[in-house]
């Protein structure tokens, strides 16, 4: 009897323990909840609520512990192998649980146009109080094909000088081609702070039309709330949220992430690049290639942004197609277990 009361006891005292600990976590957790409230004084009586940030710690209980391993394991071979990027950057998040992983997932870089995103939402968002900007037509002048000459490495616009396109037609091919031609034409037409409202909004670094993207940096935690904020309809709403993620659904980019999932995978994604050095007396030529989007997994859709950067293109691309397999395949398992 007295053995079993000693048991009792140790049994009580563990629990209690572990009731303590567990309860003492929780409160750490949720007291870093914070929420992102949309940066506005033009309202005098709300503060809208876009979405919550959550605490760093709580990746740390997280399903997905082993993918971080698993990306660091692929980066030492491509070291060994020489086709490492210099600097890469990853952010994952499961939308069905909000559980994230990130590795390097705070290191900035030159997000070239993966902003077009932005631009777009802006536009989307003038047209919740005035839909007919949408349809809106603007003529690609000489002026605006000429903002892309002189620019290395950039390819040809596929919009025709002297004509006319909607507003509409012209994000759909700034966003499912890359077109630079009508991202200028989009730029050129909109307010200055519209694209700042934008990036303050959502928490981001400032960019306004007036700014050269090649000067603005972002992480790829940072970038991930556009899509989190476009998937919850939580900013834009839920006609114009739906309306970007099929356009970026559209894509013509099959690299990168699309190349690491299987084939008919849908996937609503930008990619953007940016290149700096390269010239007579400066820096050896250096290649910043990023691509983040939301694969539409059929249990669990999640977000994944790879930001790399080296002095290979295809090496890049590889290691992002290469970090795609790997997340798909971990949340494939984690599926089946969760069933």
């Amino acid at each position: 009897m007295r053995y079993f009361a000693v048991a009792l006891a140790a049994a009580l005292i563990t629990s209690f323990f572990w009731y303590f600990r567990i309860n003492a976590e929780v409160g750490s957790i949720a007291s870093g909840i914070t929420p992102l409230r949309q940066s506005n004084d033009s309202y005098q009586f709300i503060d809208p609520l876009v979405g919550y940030n959550l605490p760093d710690n709580v990746k740390q209980v997280d399903e997905y512990a082993t993918l971080e391993n698993d990306i660091q394991g692929l980066m030492s071979q491509e070291n060994a192998s020489g086709s490492a990027p210099d600097v890469y950057g990853v952010y994952f998040r499961d939308l069905s649980s909000a559980r994230w992983m990130g590795v390097n997932e705070n290191t900035a870089f030159a997000p070239g146009s993966l902003m077009k995103v932005a631009l777009m939402i802006a536009y989307y968002e003038e047209a919740e109080t005035d839909p007919g900007i949408l349809q809106q037509k603007l003529t690609y002048s000489s002026a605006v094909a000429d903002q892309l000459n002189g620019i290395p490495f950039e390819t040809p616009s596929e919009l025709q000088v002297g004509q006319s396109y909607t507003v509409e037609q012209l994000i759909e091919s700034m966003i499912e081609s890359s077109d630079n031609g009508a991202k200028n034409a989009l730029l050129d037409n909109i307010g200055a702070s519209s694209l700042g409202e934008v990036t303050t909004d959502l928490g981001l670094p400032y960019l306004d039309t007036t700014q050269n993207y090649d000067t603005y940096s972002i992480t790829p935690k940072e970038y991930s709330v556009i899509l989190r904020e476009l998937y919850n309809a939580t900013y834009l709403d839920r006609q114009y949220s739906e309306q970007a993620l099929l356009i970026m659904s559209h894509a013509e980019y099959a690299q990168g992430l699309v190349a690491g999932v299987p084939s008919g995978t849908t996937v609503a994604q930008k990619f953007g690049e940016a290149v700096s050095g390269g010239a007579t007396g400066l820096a050896p030529l250096e290649i910043t290639l990023s691509n983040c989007g939301i694969i539409y997994y059929s249990s669990h859709p999640y977000i994944l942004c790879v930001m790399t950067q080296g002095k290979a293109l295809n090496n890049l691309t590889n290691t992002i197609a290469s970090i795609s397999h790997l997340v798909w395949v971990d949340v494939g398992k984690y599926a089946t277990a969760a069933k």
